[in-house]
C-alpha cells in the first residue's frame, strides 16, 4: 500500500510533466557484490534502481518553476554466517517544487541539503550522511522547505524549515518529533580569494535510549543549538576549515558540548596526468564546557587520485584514527564510458568501526574486502 502510493506520487509528476517546457525522464542503475572477511566469511548482491522524472516551465516573465521527483527501488541478498538474508526498500528519494528567479531561490519537499567547505570530515553533514568511500554519494533526503538569497556581491542567504524527519540525520545520535519543526540558517560572504559562511540550526531532540552507557528514562525533550563557521581559499594550494559548536540541554552534564572541527588542502602536482591530493584533519571533544577538553577523538585522512587515461582513474583513500590506533585503507578503480561504469573496490579496515559509522544501507566497508559494482546512468 505504501508502495502504491508513493508510485502515485510519481505518476501525478509524471502529468504534470507533460505541461513543463522540457519534461526529462532519467535514472541509475547499480549492481554491486560484495564479498566481506570480517568473523567470518560473508557475501552481499544488490540491485538498486532510481528512476527520476525531472521538468521546468516558465511561471512568469524572469520566474521558472521546476520539480524532481524520484523513487528508491532497493533489493539485496546478504549471507553472513550462513544465514541468509533478503532485504527491499522502496520509498521516495526525492520529492520537491521550485520556484526560482535570478536573485533566489524557494524549494520544497523531499531534497537533500547540504553545504561546507569539508569533503571526507564534515562537521556541517547536518541534514545527510554522505560516505566519503561510497562511490556513488547516495544519501536519504529531509522534508523541508530551503530558501536562498544571492546578492550581487556573491553573498548568499539561506533559510530552511524542516518537519517530519524523525530519524537521525548526519552527526545527530537523538531524532526529532516527526511534529516538531526545525529551523535554520546559513550566511555566505564572499572574501578576497575564497568565501567565509556561519550557519546556524534550532531543533527538539526526542533521547529515548542509552546515551554513552547512561540510561535516560522515558522520553525526553531536549532542546539543541548548533553553530558552524567555516571557509575556503584558493591560493596555491587550496585551504579550508570547517567547525561546529552544538548545545545540547542534557541532564548528564558532561555531554552537553560537542565541538567538531576540520581543518583541510588540497593540491593538484603536475605528474604525468596530474596527481590530485587531498588531506583533511578532524577532531572531535565532548565537554560539559566550551573549550574543556573532555572525551576527544581525532582522525587524519589522506585521499590520493590519478586519472589513468580517458577513460580509467584510480583513487587511494586512507584514514588514521589516533585515539583508538586503528587505520582504514581503501582503493578504488573506475572505469566510465558514456552512460556505464564499472568499480572495483577493495578495503582493509577495522572490523568494528569507533568514528566512522556511517556505513550505508546497502555497503558495508568493515574489516576486509573487495566490491564491485555496475553502473548505468540514462
Amino acid at each position: 500500500m505504501k508502495g502504491a502510493r508513493f508510485y502515485s506520487i510519481f505518476l501525478f509528476c509524471f502529468m504534470f510533466s507533460h505541461l513543463a517546457a522540457s519534461p526529462l525522464f532519467q535514472g541509475q542503475w547499480s549492481n554491486w557484490f560484495n564479498m566481506n572477511q570480517s568473523d567470518a566469511f560473508a557475501y552481499q548482491y544488490g540491485t538498486r534502481y532510481i528512476p527520476q522524472l525531472s521538468g521546468e516551465t516558465d511561471y512568469f516573465t524572469g520566474t521558472r518553476l521546476d520539480f524532481e521527483a524520484s523513487l528508491n527501488n532497493l533489493v539485496y541478498i546478504s549471507d553472513h554466517s550462513g544465514t541468509h538474508e533478503t532485504y527491499g526498500v522502496f520509498e521516495l528519494h526525492r520529492l520537491w517544487f521550485r520556484l526560482s528567479a535570478e536573485q533566489y531561490e524557494i524549494r520544497a519537499g523531499l531534497q537533500k541539503i547540504n553545504f561546507g567547505s569539508a569533503s571526507l570530515f564534515r562537521p556541517l553533514m547536518w541534514f545527510d550522511r554522505m560516505d566519503a568511500r561510497d562511490p556513488l554519494q547516495l544519501t536519504q533526503g529531509v522534508w523541508g522547505v530551503l530558501g536562498k538569497y544571492y546578492f550581487l556581491q556573491n553573498h548568499t542567504i539561506w533559510a530552511w524549515g524542516l518537519l517530519g524527519n524523525k530519524d537521525p540525520k548526519g552527526w545527530e545520535i537523538f531524532g526529532t518529533s516527526s511534529s516538531e519543526p526545525e529551523f535554520g540558517g546559513r550566511i555566505q560572504f564572499a572574501v578576497p580569494r575564497g568565501e567565509l559562511a556561519f550557519t546556524t540550526h534550532f531543533r527538539k531532540a526526542n533521547a529515548t535510549f542509552a546515551f554513552f552507557g547512561i540510561r535516560i528514562p522515558g522520553q525526553l525533550s531536549i532542546r539543541e543549538k548548533r553553530f558552524g563557521l567555516d571557509g575556503k581559499w584558493d591560493l596555491k594550494l587550496g585551504l579550508w576549515f570547517e567547525g561546529v559548536l552544538i548545545h545540547q540541554d542534557l541532564p548528564i552534564s558532561d555531554y552537553k558540548i560537542r565541538e567538531l572541527l576540520t581543518l583541510g588542502a588540497d593540491y593538484t602536482f603536475d605528474l604525468g596526468n596530474g596527481l590530485y591530493v587531498m588531506a583533511e584533519h578532524f577532531s572531535v571533544n565532548i565537554s560539559d564546557k566550551v573549550l574543556k577538553r573532555g572525551t576527544t577523538s581525532k582522525l587524519t585522512a589522506l585521499s590520493m587520485m590519478y586519472p589513468l587515461g580517458i577513460l580509467d582513474q584510480i583513487s587511494l583513500l586512507s584514514y588514521v584514527d589516533w585515539e583508538n590506533s586503528q587505520f582504514y585503507q581503501l582503493i578504488n578503480w573506475q572505469r566510465s564510458y558514456d552512460h556505464w561504469q564499472w568499480i572495483v573496490l577493495a578495503f582493509l579496515n577495522p572490523e568494528t568501526a569507533s568514528v566512522l559509522q556511517f556505513d550505508s544501507e546497502h555497503h558495508s566497508y568493515s574489516g576486509k574486502g573487495i566490491q564491485i559494482m555496475l553502473v548505468f546512468n540514462h
